[in-house]
């Protein structure tokens, strides 16, 4: 897993990227090195989450600004940003098109607010709001040798039942990086851009062999519970008040409505329930591991 700076795309055109998940399509336009500096924080996905374009696609510009050296603007739909550098520009680009491919695949599938791996033949799902840990510890579990399904959006399939991944290179906010080399033993520099010149953000990009081969089902719900000095542990959670977490955790739950109900219910159907409460990254990621 790497720091993402570069990299290929499923289509591309000088000046233009389309970037692809299932159905979902998102054209990012403008100078070629600032549009495939975005392309690199979307990995290629694996061939079976490509399909046939739905016809709905989104574009996400990125140019220099011509009067000002050192401005940048990035534009989706009638939304327009003025950013300071270009990382924060490629940042917020990020931030859009991810934005971009949820919002193609709401009527279809449950988004929900949680980052997921899986070891084998089932999920791990995290589901929580920002700040509580689901990308620092994907990121551990994914160099840990675990598959990735994301580490803030995660597709579930309600008529298979299932989890597909959402392919995009995992994010890290202030602090993570730093958490995450004393865990490896090897450096990964803190933010230096900035989504919309407010969030400092930094990206790490799981290798082609990270994503699943396939979807699969989810077995065990964990909720994070960051908490100074305590010793790791696991604890049960009754299904009500995992099911309340779940549902304020889906994106779409209003598109949905009584649908994302449902299919919340029929993903805790059969899976352990569980709180993680922990300070020691290294003493998480031991006990997520066991759980597979």
């Amino acid at each position: 897993m790497t720091a993402s700076h570069s990299g290929a795309t499923a289509e591309h055109e000088p000046g233009r990227v389309t970037l692809a998940l299932l159905s979902a399509r998102v054209d990012v336009v403008g100078p070629s090195p600032m549009v495939q500096g975005v392309a690199a924080l979307f990995p290629p996905p694996p061939p079976w989450l490509i399909e046939a374009p739905a016809g709905l696609r989104t574009t996400v510009t990125v140019e220099r600004d011509a009067d000002t050296h050192g401005r940048y603007h990035v534009r989706s739909g009638d939304d327009q940003w003025l950013l300071t550098s270009i990382g924060d520009a490629q940042a917020s680009a990020e931030a859009l098109v991810t934005t971009a491919l949820a919002e193609q695949l709401r009527h279809r599938l449950l988004l929900i607010h949680a980052g997921a791996v899986s070891n084998q033949d089932a999920c791990i799902l995290f589901p929580g709001p920002s700040g509580s840990g689901k990308s620092t510890l994907v990121a551990a579990l994914v160099a840990s040798g675990m598959r990735c399904f994301g580490d803030d959006v995660v597709l579930y399939d309600r008529e298979r039942q299932q989890c597909l991944p959402f392919v995009r290179s995992i994010t890290l906010k202030a602090g993570s990086p730093t958490l995450l080399s004393q865990q490896w033993g090897q450096q990964i520099e803190e933010p230096a851009a900035a989504r919309f010149g407010e969030t400092p953000v930094t990206f790490l990009t799981p290798s082609a062999d990270a994503w699943p081969a396939a979807p699969l089902p989810v077995r065990f719900v964990v909720v994070l519970e960051r908490q100074r000095g305590v010793t790791a542990h696991l604890r049960q959670l009754s299904r009500i008040e995992t099911l309340t977490l779940l549902l304020s955790q889906c994106f779409n739950h209003g598109t949905l409505g009584a649908a994302a109900v449902h299919a919340a219910l029929d993903l805790l159907r059969g899976c352990a329930c569980m709180a993680l409460t922990y300070d020691d990254l290294g003493e998480a990621v031991r006990l997520v591991r066991r759980l597979s």
